[in-house]
């Protein structure tokens, strides 16, 4: 019975062992992430790129006007593309795309994340502010100005704008899947009743069963040539 248990244990310990070496050999290792201006240009021969949407107004002026050398830097380095050329070159390594952290949570999420949430893609949490504020146009000396200022800053504290922020993310991913898997149903639909749409029959169609009835046939000839052979020696 000792040596019986011992034995169980030991087959325990030895799967255990086999199990966690195979993940850790088989899991690829995760590189350090990049948060900052400064991580990117610290690696070596790593590019960047932004949107030409984007690399204009307050967001080029920011880098044209800004004192900081690694932003200076990043200004010298940019490079000009569109989102989904850039994402390919993310994908392909040493390179990272400098995008609205929104505008680009939607795009990920809309066309390069599984149903589990799984991305091949990191955004960065540390991002920057490249525009100081969004205002809203309220006439000199109004009585409302007041409240309507705190209430503000109560929603912002209370992380109520950022909630609301968040359900404008994930309603705009839903609809972008849900356009992206009609047009997919559309494009199978068509290719099917392309494919199931009536032909005129012809010698291209039926040559495999002419050449099953002629295979059929040879088989036939020599079982009846190999049964007449037989019965002539045989008598």
């Amino acid at each position: 019975m000792l040596v019986g248990w011992w034995l169980v244990v030991c087959l325990i310990f030895d799967t255990g062992f086999r199990s966690s070496l195979i993940a850790h050999l088989t899991v690829q290792g995760k590189s350090p992430t990049l948060d900052t201006f400064q991580d990117i240009v610290e690696r070596d021969n790593w590019e960047w790129c932004t949107e030409p949407w984007l690399y204009r107004g307050a967001a080029l002026e920011y880098y044209a006007k800004h004192t900081d050398p690694v932003v200076k830097k990043i200004y010298l380095g940019m490079q000009v593309m569109a989102a989904d050329d850039a994402l390919n070159r993310v994908l392909r390594g040493r390179f990272s795309l400098i995008d609205f952290e929104n505008y680009i949570t939607v795009i990920v999420a809309s066309r390069y994340t599984d149903s589990r949430g799984n991305t091949p893609f990191y955004i960065s949490n540390n991002g920057i502010s490249v525009m100081a504020t969004f205002g809203w146009g309220i006439r000199q000396g109004a009585p409302f100005f007041a409240p309507f200022s705190s209430l503000m800053h109560r929603l912002e504290d209370a992380g109520i704008i950022n909630y609301w922020t968040q359900k404008i993310i994930s309603k705009r991913v839903k609809e972008n899947r849900g356009a992206a898997d009609l047009q997919l149903v559309t494009t199978q639909q068509d290719q099917t009743q392309a494919y199931t749409k009536e032909l005129a029959l012809g010698l291209n169609h039926l040559q495999g069963a002419f050449y099953l009835l002629f295979l059929g046939s040879g088989v036939a000839l020599l079982a009846l040539l190999g049964e007449n052979i037989i019965v002539a020696y045989c008598s």
